[in-house]
């Protein structure tokens, strides 16, 4: 699909947050990622062996100077550095050989990366890249829930990264 933005109007936030919201509902957001690491897969971008794992903020609005008077409560705050944040944890599993995500796990922001880690390291990663704060705490070999195999997880500076 192509959208030539000089000729079509873009979509306002609400807009694109009612369609996310949509897809949520029905489950659809990972199936739709499935489906493209699938077709992704079979044009041969997609390579297997190995996954970099991370995680960002995804900030919300604290205030509650809304029409309900209240937090979001699916939401919490955490502790990175100095800085607190409010909303919610996106953790990610990218693809070490093409850089394209493969797995997305959303949470509270207060949920620890590690607590996510099982589910972005795919069955057949031999290896997987995190940032220092993640290999930290996993001494152990990251066991997957579903399957009972194991990975290690290599901790990485941000500059180890680079090509």
């Amino acid at each position: 699909m192509h959208v030539d933005l000089m000729q079509a109007q873009v979509p306002d936030a609400t807009t694109l947050a009612k369609f996310r919201h949509s897809l949520e509902r029905r489950g659809l957001g990972k199936a739709i990622l499935h489906d493209l690491n699938s077709e992704l897969e079979k044009a041969g971008i997609m390579m297997r062996g190995g996954s970099i794992v991370d995680a960002t903020f995804i900030e919300a609005p604290s205030s509650t100077k809304n029409k309900d008077h209240a937090r979001d409560p699916e939401a919490h705050q955490s502790k990175k550095g100095k800085n607190w944040h409010f909303g919610y944890k996106a953790h990610i599993g990218v693809d070490a050989g093409s850089g394209l995500v493969h797995a997305v796990e959303t949470t509270a922001a207060n949920v620890s990366d590690i607590s996510q880690a099982h589910v972005l390291v795919r069955e057949d990663d031999r290896f997987c890249y995190a940032d220092f704060r993640l290999y930290r705490y996993s001494e152990a070999p990251l066991r997957s829930q579903q399957t009972h195999t194991s990975h290690r997880c290599a901790g990485v500076s941000q500059g180890n990264l680079r090509p």
